[in-house]
């Protein structure tokens, strides 16, 4: 009797790496002072230096009300390096992740896995909208800003460190992994189509027809390639937030 070929389960990793940045997507805040404009404009370069460019990773101390009486009208102008994390509509998008990647794990039925499938399709183009949606917002805020040149060089880049960097990042996982959500969609449309040559059995498929090892074999490469490719943008993220 032909021994069954057992390949990786498709469709766990599609929400893995969002879920796996979600982990690390809420930023806090902080900043240092003084009192006159020449003294608030110094306090802002040395916050901007210590507090973010020197940092590994994003950190924020968060501001005592000292530090904020200090730095006057910067304090705004720190504050919006923080405001992803203050988007509460965008956060709440990545709620869902968790749970729906449970039921994909445990669901063995091609039927109820296309459902899961597009539901985790939807999802990530409802969180790349509210992306694109604060990205946009952020950008324009930042562009309103009126910066002296000595401080504008370092804000620039404590922006790009701290927003602009891991949001490109972020936007190219989201890309990657619809990309893994079509070649998912695509191996399991197959087993649809084709009843009895493979099943779904915990976090593996197992080739049941030698006709069918072929295809299968094809359409799951695709899918691993993609799939890969978004977890390398997560070790990405992840070395620049962390």
């Amino acid at each position: 009797m032909r021994e069954p070929v057992i390949i990786s389960r498709p469709a766990l990793r599609i929400v893995r790496a969002l879920v796996l940045y979600m982990l690390v997507g809420v930023l806090l805040a902080g900043c240092f002072g003084a009192d006159n404009e020449a003294a608030q404009k110094e306090a802002f370069r040395e916050v901007l230096q210590k507090n973010i460019l020197e940092k590994k990773g994003i950190r924020f101390p968060l501001l005592t009300q000292a530090q904020e009486k200090a730095l006057g009208p910067y304090v705004e102008k720190y504050n919006l390096l923080n405001a992803l994390s203050q988007d509460t509509e965008l956060l709440q998008s990545f709620s869902g992740l968790p749970a729906l990647q449970q039921k994909l794990m445990k669901s063995m039925d091609p039927a109820e896995q296309k459902i899961l499938i597009e539901q985790a399709g939807a999802s990530m183009m409802d969180i790349k909208y509210k992306l694109m949606v604060a990205y946009a917002k952020i950008q324009d805020d930042k562009n309103a800003l009126v910066l002296a040149d000595d401080v504008k060089d370092l804000y620039d880049e404590a922006f790009l460190k701290v927003i602009q960097a891991p949001m490109d990042l972020l936007l190219d996982l989201i890309d990657d992994s619809l990309a893994a959500v079509q070649s998912a969609t695509d191996l399991n449309d197959y087993l649809l189509e084709h009843p009895g040559s493979a099943k779904y059995r915990g976090s593996t498929v197992i080739i049941e027809k030698a006709e069918a090892e072929k295809d299968i074999q094809r359409l799951f490469g695709e899918y691993k390639k993609r799939s890969d490719k978004a977890l390398q943008t997560v070790r990405e993220l992840n070395n620049l937030t962390w």
